[in-house]
């Protein structure tokens, strides 16, 4: 059974349990991480769950409700989902017949029970890697805007301390608009799943200008490009890590600096750094990392790290259903 250590992960669980979300768990089968929290999400009410199958293993656990099971091999949806992802890839050069071969794989089968609305968010990973949980959901559902930026955040949780970071998991080496991309959408996660206004760091390893440097330029050109938009949100950049986190180190290195209390959020420069950042964080720190979730998609499909506990598996599906309230 999920503890809830903190206000953080209490107020995620409060507050899915009353939108009545659908999540498709695409690993139930030979994941028992995913299927303990699946089980123990339906149980508690805080969301219902399809878990996706190739035999009649799970079939114990449906209930007609809560949980439903769906056996992929033999499901009477498996013609329309085909379908519709042949309408959806053909320009691509996908044929009926590769429509049909890519369903009998549950990370794509749970992408269009998705895409469709017979649920409304996925959540997987837990066996697979980002790049194959999240290649369906680039393919199919896309980014909100069209040709968007897709990104991730990770939120650090320990006691009731929160951190949040971005980009984590997807954008290898983002070029200034696309960290301006990845800053507002993860301002927006913030306010969304923590409920505070972000006092946002752009990470670097000069501040203000004590270094230089491709990586330091870009991150410099996506400051100006944020002033330039008046984005509503505290933000400031390029700044190390010392500085974001240590006020007199602030005063040294940024005296005009538009923080005016320690960065709560980081915008990392490239994915290296922000991967690292918040291993780094989790592992020594002893923070609780929730995520990588997903942001910028049309609907809510989210990664689970390979190294998720139970846990943290169960607040990244009722994340998922938070992402999608709005849907």
């Amino acid at each position: 059974m999920t503890a809830l250590h903190n206000s953080f992960e209490a107020k995620i669980i409060a507050k899915v349990s009353e939108l009545n979300k659908t999540i498709v768990l695409p690993e139930a089968e030979y994941s028992k991480r995913v299927l303990t929290a699946g089980l123990e999400c339906a149980q508690k009410g805080i969301v219902k769950v399809i878990l996706l199958a190739k035999s009649s293993n799970l079939n114990k656990y449906d209930n007609g409700d809560s949980v439903r099971v769906i056996n992929i091999t033999k499901s009477d949806l498996t013609d329309s989902l085909a379908s519709a992802l042949y309408q959806k890839r053909k320009e691509k050069g996908v044929t009926l017949e590769d429509a049909k071969k890519l369903v009998t794989n549950e990370l794509y089968f749970g992408t269009m029970l998705v895409e469709l609305g017979y649920a409304d968010g996925m959540t997987a990973g837990a066996e697979n890697s980002t790049s194959d949980v999240l290649r369906p959901a680039l393919q199919v559902i896309k980014a909100k805007v069209p040709g968007g930026l897709v990104s991730s955040v990770m939120f650090l949780v320990k006691d009731e301390n929160i951190i949040t970071m971005s980009d984590c998991a997807l954008n290898l080496e983002p070029n200034s608009n696309e960290l301006v991309q990845i800053t507002k959408q993860t301002a927006l996660s913030v306010k969304k799943y923590v409920g505070i206004d972000p006092n946002i760091a752009l990470l670097s390893y000069s501040t203000n200008g004590s270094g230089k440097g491709d990586s330091v330029q870009k991150v410099r050109d996506a400051v100006e490009l944020l002033r330039k938009e008046k984005v509503n949100f505290r933000y400031a950049g390029e700044m190390q890590v010392d500085a974001a986190l240590d006020s007199e180190t602030r005063k040294l290195k940024f005296k005009d600096c538009a923080l005016k209390s320690n960065a709560n959020t980081f915008i990392f420069p490239n994915l290296d750094s922000g991967n690292i950042g918040y291993k780094l964080v989790s592992k020594l720190g002893g923070y609780k990392a929730i995520g990588p979730l997903i942001q910028g998609l049309r609907r809510p499909v989210n990664d689970i790290s390979r190294g998720a506990s139970t846990d943290e598996i169960v607040l990244i599906i009722a994340a998922t259903a938070i992402e999608g309230e709005n849907e």
